[in-house]
């Protein structure tokens, strides 16, 4: 059965209760930003770990969770500091970034996981793996 939209209105959480909300999903999104953008900057400019074609999944891995946890953060700390939900776009664009995010992840899983099916394939056959180029990497 679909409720109405007097429904929603009075089964909606008080003001007091959002800007809770809001203020615990701020700190935890900034927390997990700010040591996101803690691993990824010395992957990002460090000569010797951008050497191995491997730890470039891990920077694409980092990035979108980064900046989902940034985004999110600073959505929820605008409306906890308004003590209001401040932006229609805000909330449709987060919509955007979390499907593009998860499909990122995903697609990146897929590739991993590919990547070391090669792997111990080729182990299991006796033979030598020929690890990705950077460029292999990148495409994928």
């Amino acid at each position: 059965e679909n409720s109405t939209h007097y429904d929603a209105l009075v089964a909606a959480p008080s003001d007091r209760d959002l800007i809770t909300f809001w203020s615990g999903w701020a700190a935890i999104m900034l927390t997990t930003a700010v040591l996101c953008t803690a691993i990824w900057i010395p992957l990002i400019f460090s000569k010797r770990i951008k050497k191995n074609p491997f730890n470039l999944y891990l920077i694409f891995l980092l990035t979108p969770d980064m900046l989902v946890a940034w985004i999110c953060g600073i959505t929820c700390l605008r409306n906890a500091l308004a003590g209001k939900f401040t932006s229609t776009f805000a909330c449709q664009f987060q919509s955007f970034y979390m499907i593009a995010s998860i499909s990122a992840n995903a697609w990146l899983n897929c590739a991993v996981a590919h990547e070391l099916y090669k792997m111990l394939y080729c182990a299991h056959q006796l033979k030598r793996y020929k690890p990705p180029t950077h460029k292999q990497v990148a495409l994928q």
